[in-house]
């Protein structure tokens, strides 16, 4: 039989146990009601915003990634936005035969004081097709060819693939891509004297894997991507100092259409780019024998990854690509 104590001890355990169920339910409904009532919170938003005039353009408006607002400016109608947020803005830009532009968009103090700022499309980057043209042959068991890629217009960020017959061992790039261009960057450094940090500015012409948004602010890149002085992007299958091998990938609509690629990574603006490539071959080669060079815009493979473009010309996302054909001579 349960002495009296013990029933006590037994009863209190259970009204303890009782009340922290209770209290626990509680708890649960103040929360769920809280999370299921309450309104998401209003972002704060800058009243009227002004969009430039720009010829023929598409513009854009993303907030955190959703699009919030889109229109067509002409190139004499200033076009009002209302009530956009402050932050986590990005406009995209679009016209044909242009290159996409993306801006990330800030607002100063001020322009949140007023209520009142302006956002432009500029799309002043005219895609171009490409003039290519060589020097050299591949008569002999080793042979040097150079490619001379020329635009007129502006053709970003260069890829080029070759293909070739069966009379061919191997086409390589003669030089891997050298970074002429400097990095400079300030770093904040702790002066010991007078107990202060100041900053000190630092260069270098070798390849990194960061690019900067201002003179003391970094950001690191995509891994595999590699920035020299900030205006050359380009995927790296290995890096040393101011050398760049570039990666060999074959884009994914072009397989078993190309036999190998090199990403250049470079902008071309109304000028030439001269690439060597050391060919080595089969001593017995026929006139069936050929080289093919194709230059291709990595803004087009990386807009349309897995449709068939080989030949298509998307006007507004990317170049024409362009290629050139080298015979074996008898």
């Amino acid at each position: 039989m349960i002495s009296k104590k013990a029933q006590g001890w037994i009863i209190a355990v259970i009204i303890t146990i009782v009340v922290i169920i209770a209290i626990s339910i509680i708890l649960i409904a103040i929360n769920y009601k809280d999370i299921f009532s309450s309104s998401p919170k209003t972002p704060q938003t800058i009243h009227k915003v002004i969009v430039f005039p720009n010829n023929n353009t598409h513009y854009s408006i993303y907030f955190n990634n959703y699009k919030i607002n889109e229109g067509n400016i002409d190139e004499i109608t200033f076009t009002e936005l209302n009530d956009i947020p402050i932050e986590n803005i990005t406009l995209f830009c679009e016209k044909q035969g242009y290159y996409n532009e993306k801006y990330d968009i800030s607002f100063t103090q001020q322009e949140i004081e007023k209520n009142l700022s302006m956002i432009a499309c500029k799309n002043n980057r005219k895609i171009s097709s490409l003039n290519l043209s060589y020097l050299g042959d591949f008569n002999n068991l080793q042979n040097f060819i150079t490619l001379n890629v020329y635009s007129p217009k502006y053709f970003q960020h260069l890829i080029i693939c070759t293909s070739w017959s069966a009379g061919i061992i191997s086409i390589n790039l003669a030089q891997d891509n050298i970074c002429d261009m400097q990095s400079c960057y300030f770093e904040k450094t702790y002066n010991y004297s007078s107990r202060s940090y100041y900053y000190l500015q630092k260069c270098s012409n070798d390849w990194v894997d960061w690019s900067f948004t201002n003179q003391t602010t970094t950001i690191l890149l995509p891994k595999g991507t590699y920035s020299c002085g900030g205006y050359w992007f380009t995927n790296c299958e290995s890096v040393k100092e101011n050398t760049c091998k570039p990666l060999e990938e074959i884009p994914k609509l072009y397989d078993g259409k190309i036999d190998k690629c090199w990403d250049i990574g470079k902008d071309l603006s109304n000028s030439t780019l001269n690439i060597g490539f050391i060919v080595k071959t089969m001593e017995v080669k026929n006139h069936f024998d050929k080289i093919t060079f194709f230059a291709i815009d990595k803004e087009l493979i990386d807009n349309y990854g897995d449709f068939q473009l080989l030949t298509d010309f998307i006007e507004d996302l990317g170049a024409k690509n362009s290629n050139i054909s080298i015979p074996y001579i008898i």
